[in-house]
């Protein structure tokens, strides 16, 4: 009986690792303290939660092409193809000097590149200041 108790308690604690969220910042320049990183995911988690919405920040030297990334990193989180939520990517590098905003196929109809410029607009006078998670949580 024990060694039941011990089985389901060790597959409760699994099932619930696996299921937890997975990060929508990823940091790979490590332009973020590790407390900026979970400030925005925590935010950006929440926004996921209560829209269904995506929202990912990455930071990377994006030396391949930014839809290619997108397309990759969007793969990553949507496994139903079928019924793809709207998303929104923040792409920042600070090697190649580039902030790229991203959306994907579902969004585009609906918004301009007009428009992801003035949502980058928004951030540009932080990012100017070395202020990256400010100018991120302002674009997001």
């Amino acid at each position: 009986m024990k060694r039941l108790f011990v089985l389901f308690t060790v597959l409760f604690l699994f099932t619930v690792i696996n299921a937890q969220s997975k990060k929508l910042v990823l940091d790979h320049e490590k332009i973020f303290t590790a407390k900026e990183i979970t400030g925005l995911d925590s935010m950006l988690q929440k926004y996921r939660e209560t829209t269904g919405r995506i929202v990912l920040i990455s930071t990377d030297t994006l030396d391949v092409s930014s839809q290619y990334y997108t397309d990759n990193i969007v793969n990553q989180y949507v496994t139903d193809t079928a019924n793809k939520p709207f998303i929104f990517m923040l792409l920042l590098s600070r090697k190649n000097q580039l902030i790229l905003a991203s959306v994907n196929d579902k969004v585009r109809p609906f918004i301009k590149d007009k428009t992801l410029l003035e949502i980058l607009d928004a951030g540009i006078p932080s990012f100017r200041e070395r202020r990256s998670a400010e100018g991120s949580r302002l674009i997001c």
